[in-house]
């Protein structure tokens, strides 16, 4: 036996032995700290963590670093606390919900390069806390809140974070999560990056070929709202308390000098067209039914313009066009709506009657308020014209005066708005 093993390895030669230590030997001496580890929590020793280049550290410490960060963000009875500087910690599958508090608190901590691999994290207070660099790779997040989160260079690979507040999240991590694990997440809408906008944008691919179009259209406007924000990005609109205004003119001074005032005139409008066209009618396509909404406020109150131009006498009002056909010639009479008198009658009666007057002024306006926002026309497409098939009696009704302009605003911004609806209902008009 041993002269035919020493035979045997006579005949390997020195990449053979190479390759045979790489994928045996240095596998198995790499894992040697994290089989120990595993093999003490397996037998009920206690759970250890590092910190960069250091020992070993227990979970009491890790416990009072967070109880005095706690009382870092509280502040309660001025007790003297410390921020909780986790950077480089090595914290894979560190049981962070159950082992230390019931809802860990690393609000504003620094994580930046920690290792948090398969770590437990579910219910935590993560507000505003930076892990930059962090590895999270299957860290469950369920009901965390990460507002105002810094996730730049985090890897995220195969975490969970299904109810996770994603309000205000700095998203630009070095590799994303599966799609199916961040689609229940919630303010998506919210996130936002500093410069680098193709994280964010590989997650609306992800939504839209797995088929989550709300998610998708979340990030959509999450995109589309930070672009609209950097066209402001070099204007200094954000007034520190601890900057006087003469500084802060004299930056706005060198800025404006520095910068040309025809390109920054150029983003103010690009920033006001987008607010006021895209975002505020429809969320870029998120709240698509928000354009109708819009429709409906502005035929209600329309409708209660066109019936104080009634009760308003002048040029400013609605009139009936009512054409009439008398020995083979048509007759058209045009005369203007007003409210009819109340009737002399019993003082009990005359509020009804009112009442009811008020009712039929509204009625009339309300239609031709429907009229003016359905006022479409495409060859033979008429909305307007089918409205007035409805009425038992063929006639028309005008506009005069102000009115006749409150229409014409109306008519414009109402075609406008129905058009964004169908669009992006039915499409992706800002993909």
């Amino acid at each position: 036996m041993p002269f035919s093993f020493l035979r045997a390895s006579r005949k390997l030669n020195g990449s053979a032995l190479l390759r045979l230590f790489q994928s045996r030997v240095l596998p198995t001496i790499m894992s040697l700290p994290f089989l120990i580890l595993t093999a003490r929590a397996q037998s009920g020793g206690q759970w250890t963590w590092q910190k960069p280049l250091g020992h070993n550290r227990t979970t009491e410490e890790l416990t009072d670093i967070l109880q005095k960060h706690e009382e870092w963000v509280n502040d309660y009875d001025n007790k003297p606390g410390a921020r909780a500087d986790l950077s480089g910690a090595f914290l894979v599958k560190a049981d962070l919900h159950d082992r230390l508090l019931i809802r860990a608190n690393f609000s504003g901590s620094f994580l930046d390069g920690a290792n948090l691999s398969g770590a437990l994290l579910h219910d935590s207070d993560l507000s505003k806390a930076s892990l930059g660099g962090a590895d999270l790779t299957k860290a469950q997040l369920i009901l965390a809140n990460l507002d105002s989160v810094n996730l730049q260079e985090a890897n995220l690979k195969g975490s969970r974070w299904d109810q996770a507040n994603m309000r205000s999240v700095n998203y630009e991590p070095r590799l994303n999560p599966e799609i199916s694990d961040i689609a229940g997440a919630n303010n998506l809408e919210f996130m936002t990056y500093t410069s680098n906008s193709v994280p964010l944008a590989l997650l609306c691919d992800g939504f839209r070929n797995g088929g989550y179009r709300p998610q998708e259209r979340k990030i959509t406007f999450a995109l589309k709202r930070r672009d609209a924000e950097l066209l402001l990005s070099p204007l200094p609109l954000r007034l520190s308390s601890t900057l006087g205004w003469e500084r802060v003119r004299g930056e706005i001074g060198l800025l404006w000098n520095k910068c040309r005032k025809t390109s920054m005139l150029e983003n103010c409008g690009a920033y006001t067209f987008n607010l006021v066209f895209f975002e505020l009618t429809c969320q870029y396509g998120m709240h698509s039914d928000r354009a109708l909404s819009i429709v409906v406020i502005l035929w209600f109150f329309s409708a209660v313009a066109y019936s104080y131009f009634i009760h308003r006498r002048g040029r400013s009002g609605l009139s009936i066009v009512a054409r009439r056909i008398r020995s083979g010639k048509e007759i058209t009479k045009e005369s203007q709506i007003r409210p009819r008198a109340v009737r002399q009658s019993n003082p009990w009666k005359i509020p009804f009657y009112v009442i009811a007057r008020e009712w039929r002024v509204f009625r009339v306006a309300m239609f031709f308020s429907l009229m003016s926002a359905f006022n479409i026309g495409f060859r033979d497409i008429n909305f307007g014209r089918w409205l007035r098939l409805l009425t038992k009696r063929e006639y028309d009704i005008k506009a005069g005066g102000w009115a006749r302009t409150v229409a014409g605003f109306q008519s414009l911004i109402s075609v406008y708005l129905i058009a964004l609806w169908v669009l992006t209902f039915f499409g992706r008009p800002f993909d």
